[in-house]
Order: structure tokens, then sequence, then C-alpha cells
């Protein structure tokens, strides 16, 4: 006779807390969607405690993805943030595809409120690839629904700036919304439906469709109410006050805004409470109240540089954490590889030798990165120029170097502070390889010194280019670091001559930089004739 063997007593014990652990997340699930944030927060953090500690990596990962979707609803997006991207990254390892959905259907929906909506757009695409709406209905409609809002996103950004049409962006959204409320309601699943229909809902009235959008606005209140999803409640009659401004019915929007502003500012909802404060002002406004309309709009300021700041907070250490995270590597990697060098030029291993080599040299690509704002930096520019001049002087190419100051950058730092100043100098960054061609070189050279080598570009060209690139740093949205803050930049340009030296391209470059400055700032040397 064989017998059963027993499990291990300690094997049973982790067992039942991989399962007291997951009951808690759910209960945080439901708590969140049930609009009690706080205690939301304390459950799913009971449960990443437990879960840390067991070595359950897939329950793990859908709780902290829980939890950061608490914390971003508090308005704690630093800690959200931080949450969700260990989310991902256990997720990742796990390997587990409905998982690895989750984690970044929630990192993305973060990035999507830090204002970084192409990172969002990224991250929900990979959620998206990594469920199935059919064998994960609920799951997809969530991700499509948050698609759906983050290009919402895009089209306001796109509606200020003015680089894509508006209403395409619009039309992809819309589509997100339809498609996300088809799978939720295949699933059967309430939540989803009434997300996605609000979605969609909104998608319709930034587009001008009122009529389309009021009753999957009415649908989704409906599931929203009957299932006690009082976030959504919320978030649903925000949209519902964006409606009735838009049908004029501005004196029935305030008394709702008011007291769902109200019930928002009591229940620690932020990120709701800004929609309706915001839309509350326009409504009283409108009816001529402006007593209302000004306390609405304070209240709408401060819970505006609440977040900013937050959001702020966020992204510089988003930034340290990977500029830290990638530098530990590299040294590491690079030590490692040198002592396998040493190893090998005793064993003779030519060929293993020049693989290694290989890797050290891109190490070393990555050491000829700016720290701060991950651009190239001056080492990079003194070695690479000489190269990249004598390439176009043999080809008979034109060549353009640019150099771009910020203006007056010590005053923003003497203001603002140094903390400040970093994220003006990344943002800059951003701007600049946003707006440049794959093919063009962008670097940081001094503290708020920028250069550009435009290769296949002359001085005719280069200022149109430089032009833009002012352009675009005037117009970003500084007041997401202080409400009184404007940046400007300055640009000097050079066009390459044959056989020409680098010094002398870039003094050449350097004299235009001043001129610009002696000029007024804010502007590009030479100017177009």
């Amino acid at each position: 006779m064989v017998s059963e063997r027993a499990a291990p007593p300690g094997a049973a014990a982790a067992a039942d807390d991989v399962a007291m652990a997951a009951a808690w997340g759910e209960d945080a699930r439901r708590l969140l969607h049930g609009g009690e944030i706080t205690r939301a927060t304390a459950e799913a953090m009971r449960a990443v405690a437990v879960l840390r500690t067991v070595g359950a990596p897939e329950r793990l990962a859908v709780v902290l993805a829980v939890a950061a979707e608490a914390q971003a609803e508090a308005g704690n997006l630093d800690p959200a943030l931080q949450l969700a991207t260990e989310s991902v990254a256990i997720a990742q390892a796990s390997g587990d595809g409905r998982t690895l959905a989750r984690a970044c259907r929630a990192l993305g929906e973060l990035h999507g409120i830090l204002g970084q909506c192409n990172e969002s757009a990224r991250l929900l695409g990979q959620a998206l690839r990594a469920s199935s709406p059919t064998d994960d209905g609920e799951v997809h409609a969530h991700i499509l629904d948050a698609l759906c809002r983050n290009t919402l996103r895009l089209a306001d950004r796109a509606r200020q700036t003015g680089t894509t049409p508006a209403e395409e962006l619009q039309d992809d959204a819309i589509e997100h919304g339809r498609r996300g409320l088809e799978t939720a309601r295949q699933a059967r699943d309430p939540r989803a439906e009434a997300a996605c229909g609000a979605s969609l809902a909104l998608a319709l009235l930034r587009r001008g469709d009122l009529d389309r959008a009021l009753p999957f606005l009415v649908d989704a209140g409906a599931l929203a109410a009957t299932h006690g999803l009082r976030l959504l409640q919320h978030r649903i009659a925000a949209i519902d006050g964006e409606a009735l401004l838009a049908r004029g019915e501005a004196a029935e929007a305030v008394r709702r805004l008011r007291g769902l502003a109200t019930a928002c500012e009591r229940a620690g909802e932020p990120l709701i409470e800004i929609d309706a404060r915001l839309a509350l002002y326009r409504g009283a406004k409108a009816q001529d109240d402006f007593e209302q309309a000004l306390a609405a709009h304070e209240r709408y300021h401060q819970l505006d540089a609440q977040v900013r700041t937050d959001v702020a907070q966020a992204r510089a250490h988003v930034l340290i954490n990977e500029v830290e995270t990638q530098n530990a590597r590299l040294e590491a990697e690079k030590a490692r590889l040198e002592a396998e060098l040493l190893r090998l030029k005793s064993r003779r291993l030519e060929s293993e030798k020049r693989a290694l080599q290989a890797q050290a040299r891109e190490l070393d690509r990555h050491a000829h990165q700016d720290a701060l704002t991950g651009l190239w930096n001056r080492r990079y520019i003194d070695d690479e120029l000489p190269r990249l001049l004598a390439s176009a002087s043999a080809n008979g190419s034109p060549l353009a170097v640019a150099i771009g100051d910020i203006d007056l950058f010590k005053a923003i730092n003497d203001r603002y502070g140094h903390p400040t100043g970093d994220v003006v100098l990344c943002a800059v960054a951003d701007v600049l390889r946003d707006n440049c061609r794959p093919s063009d070189t962008v670097a940081r050279v001094g503290g708020e010194e920028f250069l550009l080598v435009l290769e296949g570009t002359d001085l005719k060209a280069a200022r149109p280019a430089c032009e833009r690139l002012r352009r675009a740093v005037e117009k970003h949205d500084w007041a997401a670091l202080a409400a009184d803050l404007q940046v400007t930049i300055s640009f000097g340009i050079s066009e390459a001559v044959a056989d020409g030296e680098a010094r002398d391209l870039l003094a050449n470059a350097d004299q235009h930089l001043y001129a610009a400055k002696r000029g007024g700032r804010n502007r590009v040397e030479p100017h177009s004739p």
C-alpha cells in the first residue's frame, strides 16, 4: 500500500497566507470601486506586505497594481508610480500574460495622469497585446477604456500644439471606447461596461456629438448606481456636468457639479474633483455668478497646483531612479567584462575577446551620455563632431551645428530652486529630442547649454528647424512646475565649410548665440533673410 505524503507544514502555512492576502487584494479592489480609497489603500498594502514574504509573484503583481490605482485616485502619484513600476517588473519576470496585462494597464494609466501620454500609449498597447478579448474580456475591456481616455488626452495636447489633427485622435478614442464597451458586454462585466460607456460618452461629447453621447452616459450611470460603484459614479457625474453645460443647462449643471465637488472633497478624490471644479467654474461664470465662479476657480487651482507638484516630483524620481539604476548596472557589467577580458587574454580566445570588447564599446557609449537628461554629453561631441565633419566633407553634403542656451536659467534656479531647475533641464531636453529627426545629434554640453548637429542640413534649412524648437520650448506647459514660470531658449547656428575644423564651427555658432542673447533672447541667429 502506498501512503500519501503530507505537505510540509511550512508550505501549508504559506498557501494560507497567499489565500488570505489574495482575499485582502480583492477587498481592496471592491473598496476602491466603492469609493473608499483610504481603506482600499490600507487593505492593498497589507496584502502586499504578506505576499512579499511568501513568494507569490503573480499575486503580488496584481495587488501592487490595485495599490497603485488606489494611491493615484488619492492623488499620491509618486508612491503610485513606484508601486505600478514594481508591478510591471514582477509581471514581466513571471511570464504570465494576464498578470502583465493588468500591471501594464495600471502603469499606463498612471503615465497618462502624469502627462506622459506617449509612454502611456506604449504600455497600454503592450497590455492589449498580452490580453485576450475572449479569454480575459474584463481586463481587455478596461485596457481599451484606458486607451480611450489616454487618446483623449493626446487629442487635447494636439489641439494645443497643432502637431496632429485632434479630430483624428478623437475618432480613435471613440473607436477604443466602442470596442471596450462591446467587449465588456460580451464578458458580462457591469463595472467594465459602465467604465467603457462613460469613456465613450466623453469621447463623443468632446467630438461635439451630444445626442449620441447621452444614451451611453445614462446607461453607464445606471450601471454604476446599481452596482454601488461610487468612484465611477463620481466620474460619470463630472461628465454629466460637461454634457449639461454643452446643452446650455448651466443652472442644473452648477447645482449638480457643486454637490459632486463637495462629495469628492470629502471622499479624498482630487483627480475627479479637479474636473468637477473646472466645470463648475465654467457653469457659474456662464450664469454670471462670479462669487461662486471665483471660489470654484481658486479651489481648482489649489488642487491643480498640488497635483502638478506631485507630477513633477514623480517625474524627477523616475529620471533619478532610471539614471542610478542604469549607472549601477553599467558599472557592474563593465567590471565583469574587464575581468572576463583578463581571463580571455590568458587563454588567447581571440574571437570571444573581440565580442566582449564590442560589448565594452557599447558600455563606453553609455558613458558618453549626460546623467541628468540622458542626452549625449560634451565628451561624445568632442569625439563625434570631427568624424561627422570629415564624413560630410568627403560626401559633399551639408552639415549645420546649433548651440541653444536656456535664457536666464540662473534666475530660474535662484527663484524656484535647483530641483526645479533640474526638471526644467530635463523638460527642455525632452522637447529638443522629441522635435528633432532621428538622424540629428542632440547633446547637453554645459549647465544649461545644448548642442544640435544637423546632418544633411544647410544654414537655410537649419534656421526654421531651430525656430520650431524655440517655439516648442516657449509653448511648453511650464505651469506644471510653477504657475508663473516661463522658459525660453536662444540658438546660434553655424554651417560647416569644406575641410573646416570643429572648433571653428562651434566658435561661429557660439558667436551667433551671443548675438541672439544681445538681441533680446528667445531668438535664433542668424535670422532668416
